[in-house]
């Protein structure tokens, strides 16, 4: 899985990319905060190519973890 954000959090130097990769919204189930982190290939053997966006809030949850353990939601 790659990660792609502004180290600086960011979101309106983001809106370029998150565009580019398909991500309008934060992708974890239940959330409607807007996303500033691009995850590619969340799970390539399942669904390569697949892209999902996560709001500053659940990019810090994740980190202060170290680990990754959210339901998402493409619906």
């Amino acid at each position: 899985m790659q990660v792609i954000r502004d180290p600086n959090g960011d979101r309106l130097i983001m809106i370029p990319a998150l565009s580019q990769h398909g991500v309008h919204r934060c992708n974890v189930s239940g959330c409607n905060e807007a996303p500033n982190t691009i995850l590619t290939d969340v799970s390539p053997e399942l669904a390569p190519g697949l892209n999902a966006g996560i709001c500053e809030q659940h990019y810090q949850e994740a980190k202060e973890k170290g680990k990754w353990a959210f339901k998402l939601d493409f619906v």
